[in-house]
C-alpha cells in the first residue's frame, strides 16, 4: 500500500515507545493500559494519552521468569518483562483491568514488586475492577466502579472531569471507530483493498496515539484507500490469543490467504462496538464494555459458539484458524464446541496450538500453506 498516512501510522506501530515519549517529552499526562477493559474515554476526558502495553517477541523475558510462577502464557510474560525492566518507565500511572486471571495476578506481583522493591521502575499502580456477567447487579456494580474511576483520575489530574467533557470523548472516540469500520469494510469486501495485516497495524497505532492526530490520518487514509488495488487471496478469520504484533498475520497471508477478520483483544474487537451518544455518558460507556462480545473465559462456551460464528459469517471468511499460545489453556475450553459448530457450517478449521509467542516455526508455515491451498481446492478435511 503505498499511502503516506499509512507509513505514519504503520511506523507509530512498529515504534510505538517512541510514540509515548514524544507525549511526555511535552509534558502532558500518559498512563499505560494492561486487559481490555480500560475505559479510554474517561483518560481521553481528562487530556491523558492512554497506551497499550505492548510486548517484545524479540526479547527473552529474564526478570518476569524470575518473579512469576510457570503458569503465565508467554504473551503475558512479555509484557510483564516490558514493565519491569523499565520500558514503560515514562508512564505517570499503569492500570490494569481485571479481563483476565493473568491481569490479575500480573496487577498482584506488579504492587508487591513496588513494595518490596521501591527502586524497580515499576510505575504507579491502578486495578480497574469490572464485571462480564450478564446481569442487572453486574452493570450496577461496573457504574459505581466507573464512577470510581473517574474521582481517581481527577485526582491524578487535579482536574474535574464534567458529563460535557466525557460526552466529547464519547464522540471523539466514536468517530474513531467509525473510521476504522469504514477500512474494515474494505478490508471484507468480495475485492478487498485492506489486508489483515494492515488492518492490525492500525488499530494498534490507535493504541499509541493522541485521538485527533489519529483520526486525521485515518480520514487521509479512506480517502487514498478506495484507489488501491484489489488484493488476492483466501479469506480466513483468526481467533484464539491476542496478536500484539504482525509475525503470525504476515506468516499467514504470506501463504496466499487474507485475514478478514479475528475477535481477539488485539484486533477489530477492540474498536467494533460504539458508545452510545444519547444517554449518560456513564451509561454509555458502561454498557460498552459490559455488554460487547466477551473475550474467553468471561462467558459461556455457548456464547462464545454463537459470537465466533456470527463474526466469521460477517468477516466472509471460508475458513477459520485458531493459534493459541503455550500455556493459554482459557481459549482451548472453547474450541471443541467451537470446531463442532462451524464444521457444521462447512467451514474448515485448523488449529494451531501450544505455540510460543514471537516466534513462527517452519512447521507452523508448512501447515499454513497446506490449509489454506487445501481450502483454495475444497479438499481439506483437518
Amino acid at each position: 500500500m503505498k499511502s503516506r498516512a499509512y507509513e505514519t501510522l504503520k511506523q507509530a506501530y512498529h515504534c510505538n515507545i517512541q510514540n509515548v515519549i514524544e507525549w511526555k517529552n511535552q509534558g502532558r499526562y500518559v498512563v499505560g493500559c494492561m486487559g481490555s477493559d480500560v475505559p479510554e474515554e474517561v483518560l481521553i476526558a481528562a487530556g491523558i494519552l492512554p497506551v497499550y502495553v505492548f510486548g517484545q517477541p524479540k526479547q527473552d523475558p529474564i526478570l518476569a521468569k524470575r518473579y512469576l510462577e510457570k503458569g503465565f502464557d508467554p504473551y503475558t510474560l512479555s509484557q510483564f518483562e516490558q514493565v519491569v525492566t523499565g520500558q514503560y518507565k515514562m508512564l505517570d500511572r499503569l492500570i490494569i483491568s481485571n479481563s483476565s486471571d493473568a491481569m490479575i495476578r500480573t496487577y498482584y506481583y506488579l504492587r508487591a514488586i513496588r513494595k518490596m522493591e521501591p527502586h524497580m521502575p515499576v510505575p504507579p499502580l491502578y486495578f480497574f475492577d469490572f464485571l462480564h456477567s450478564p446481569y442487572r447487579l453486574s452493570g450496577v456494580y461496573n457504574r459505581d466502579r466507573l464512577k470510581a474511576f473517574i474521582r481517581e483520575v481527577e485526582g491524578w489530574t487535579g482536574q474535574e472531569i464534567t458529563k460535557q467533557m466525557l460526552y466529547e470523548s464519547i464522540v471523539l472516540c466514536n468517530e474513531t471507530r467509525k473510521l476504522l469500520h469504514q477500512l474494515n469494510a474494505l478490508r471484507q469486501s468480495p475485492a478487498p483493498k485492506i489486508s489483515g495485516t494492515q488492518m492490525l497495524e492500525l488499530i494498534g497505532a490507535l493504541m499509541v496515539m493522541p485521538r485527533e492526530q489519529y483520526n486525521q490520518y485515518l480520514s487521509e487514509l479512506i480517502k487514498e484507500a478506495n484507489n488501491h488495488e484489489v488484493l488476492q487471496g483466501v479469506p480466513v478469520f483468526v481467533t484464539g490469543s491476542p496478536q500484539d504484533h504482525t509475525l503470525f498475520y504476515e506468516a499467514v497471508e504470506g501463504c496466499g490467504a487474507i485475514i478478514t477478520g479475528e475477535d481477539h483483544e488485539m484486533g477489530f474487537r477492540h474498536v467494533k462496538d460504539l458508545v452510545d451518544e444519547k444517554v449518560d455518558p456513564i451509561d454509555g460507556i458502561v454498557d460498552r464494555y459490559h455488554l460487547r462480545s466477551p473475550i474467553s473465559a468471561q462467558a459461556t462456551v455457548s456464547r462464545r459458539v454463537e459470537d465466533l460464528l456470527n463474526e466469521v459469517k460477517h468477516s466472509n471468511a471460508k475458513a477459520v484458524i485458531f493459534y493459541i499460545h503455550q500455556k493459554h489453556d482459557a481459549i482451548s475450553w472453547d474450541y471443541p464446541s467451537q470446531r463442532k459448530a462451524l464444521e457444521a457450517q462447512g467451514i474448515p478449521v485448523l488449529l494451531l496450538e501450544n505455540q510460543p509467542y514471537g516466534l513462527i516455526t517452519d512447521e507452523v508455515k508448512e501447515k499454513l500453506s497446506e490449509f489454506i491451498n487445501s481450502v483454495k481446492g475444497g479438499q481439506y478435511v483437518g
